[in-house]
């Protein structure tokens, strides 16, 4: 029923009510500009990497260790190394849990890269 809205307010209401309405909001436009600066952050980071790349991102996120990577993509266990450097480098990250947290807050899901 609400659909956005933040109350609903009768027309010749206390002008308390409107005044608390409105910096509800205020604050709620606030956080959601902020969450949608760092979702088009984190989209930016996604976008500089390689197809291969985002392959193996899946694979890693996935937990699955560098060994069954390469056998999955048909690449030497040393060039998964290499992608995985250079995602880390390319995500700002220095751990698997960081990356998995930062690749689940731009809304990617365990099973399905890029949402």
């Amino acid at each position: 029923m609400r659909q956005g809205a933040e109350d609903f307010l009768t027309k010749h209401g206390p002008k308390e009510d409107i005044f608390a309405a409105v910096k509800r909001a205020i604050a709620r436009d606030a956080r959601q500009r902020e969450k949608n600066a760092r979702l088009l952050v984190l989209q930016e980071r996604i976008d500089r990497l390689t197809p291969r790349e985002l392959e193996v991102l899946h694979q890693v996120v996935e937990g699955k260790p560098n060994k069954q990577i390469a056998a999955d993509l048909g690449i030497n266990e040393r060039t998964v190394k290499f992608h995985r450097t250079a995602i880390t480098t390319k995500l700002q990250v220095s751990s698997v849990a960081e990356l998995t947290r930062l690749v689940l807050a731009a809304g990617w899901s365990p099973t399905c890269p890029k949402g």
